[in-house]
């Protein structure tokens, strides 16, 4: 793609660690009760943090579009043979339980999350952690006025018109847990998190690849700035914990 730039990739990186450092914090105690599986890892950052957290029984799965079986350690890396597919040895007959599936930026791409999920609760996974961009959050709804006013490139990017990977859905808080509850899950926990800070202008892409802002450069870093200190009142991305229902 040819929005995907190095500094794109590396502003990204940096932003899904920091991510992972505070998931990490809020649902510790959850994820310390068994393995942990990254669904659709990318970039490999949230393993490394749980590795480096102390949490040997995490692994990541992908299609290895951003090559994360060169950023793991080996035995921490589970390569998918087509997208959407469930690693074999994460099924029900594995001798150790399937402890937590985590989806981080991950379910919006697929065209029919519910049965996704359905899947996953057949598989026998005990817990979801689930990351998605949400549309309430300032920029979804900016993008929601662009469009009112006949402007909809904001929302074309949001939804990665046109990219490998689009974002076929963009949920709202209620309606994720009404998709995954179906399924036969009931959630636990909820927490806002900020996707992005002041590497906004890193974060902004364009069809021609790298954008140069000029003066506008650090107007675009306090705005990336201020979402991150709204994050935890409004904000555009959101985490949930759901478990399995007895």
């Amino acid at each position: 793609m040819k929005s995907v730039t190095p500094t794109f990739q590396q502003a990204l990186r940096m932003r899904r660690h920091k991510q992972a450092q505070q998931i990490i914090a809020r649902f510790r105690k959850h994820l310390e009760r068994g393995r942990v599986l990254d669904y659709g890892c990318g970039q490999g950052a949230f393993v490394q943090e749980l590795l480096e957290a102390g949490f040997s029984d995490a692994s990541g799965a992908d299609i290895s579009l951003l090559g994360c079986e060169s950023q793991l350690p080996e035995g921490h890396f589970v390569a998918l043979a087509a997208p959407w597919d469930l690693p074999t040895e994460w099924n029900l007959l594995t001798a150790k339980p399937n402890r937590t599936v985590c989806l981080l930026d991950v379910l919006e791409h697929n065209e029919r999350p519910d049965l996704f999920v359905a899947r996953l609760h057949a598989c026998g996974f005990e817990s979801l952690l689930i990351k998605v961009p949400m549309l309430n959050g300032p920029i979804g709804r900016a993008a929601q006025l662009a469009v009112r006013l006949g402007k909809n490139q904001l929302m074309r990017r949001l939804l990665l018109t046109g990219e490998t990977s689009p974002h076929y859905t963009f949920f709202s808080s209620r309606g994720l847990c009404t998709l995954v509850s179906k399924q036969g899950f009931e959630l636990c926990d909820s927490m806002r998190i900020a996707d992005v800070g002041a590497e906004l202008p890193e974060r902004l892409r364009s069809d021609s690849g790298e954008v140069s802002f000029g003066s506008l450069h650090p107007l675009l870093c306090a705005v990336g700035s201020g979402l991150e200190l709204l994050a935890s009142f409004w904000s555009d991305t959101q985490i949930f914990l759901f478990r399995r229902r007895v």
